[in-house]
């Protein structure tokens, strides 16, 4: 919805526009099954920001990830925005690692099953701001804050909004293990089809 109480001109109506807009740019998925059956090694990115929100620690979690899942494919990626950017790049990655930002509106064009972990930095907690997209195109999704504070029940904007440019550093144990439970949930998710 606007600001002035209107619904914009680019939402979606419904699940099944979305999917269809959708559609216009990435080929229809392969199934889940069948992706399986290929047994092709299971790929993992770890999206970073260039600024405010970042990953400081992005390379050691590329690393830590491989280590803990040999038989995946791990990379750290960094995206420019563009949306042909976004269609060559979202569609091949079956779990996402990523800070809140923009860049998670490419998850639409995840395929089904893939799931995301959206992680958010200390006093910038939005939880479930990607979700219903993830939902929309059946992907598992986790929120993360990343703070040693206890996770606040509400954040107001004015205090988001001085703290959207704080970065982050995850510790590795808990994100290897929430990368863990993701593997899990998307391998759920390809079983039940």
């Amino acid at each position: 919805m606007e600001k002035d109480g209107s619904v914009s001109p680019f939402a979606m109506a419904s699940r099944e526009h979305a999917v269809k807009w959708r559609d216009l740019f990435v080929p229809p998925e392969e199934e889940p099954t069948s992706r399986r059956a290929k047994k092709r090694l299971k790929i993992i990115a770890v999206v970073n920001r260039p600024v405010a929100r970042k990953l400081l620690n992005a390379m050691d979690a590329r690393d830590n990830i491989a280590a803990a899942f040999p038989e995946h494919d791990v990379f750290e990626h960094h995206l420019n925005g563009t949306l042909q950017e976004m269609i060559d790049f979202f569609p091949m990655v079956d779990v996402l690692v990523s800070p809140h930002g923009s860049q998670l509106t490419g998850i639409m064009f995840m395929q089904r099953c893939s799931a995301v972990l959206e992680m958010f930095p200390h006093l910038y907690y939005t939880p479930n701001y990607f979700s219903s997209l993830a939902r929309m195109f059946q992907l598992p999704h986790a929120n993360w804050y990343v703070s040693h504070a206890a996770v606040p029940g509400f954040l107001d904007l004015k205090t988001r909004l001085a703290n959207t440019n704080n970065n982050m550093c995850p510790s590795m144990d808990k994100l290897v293990s929430a990368v863990d439970e993701l593997i899990q949930k998307r391998q759920d998710c390809i079983d039940s089809i």
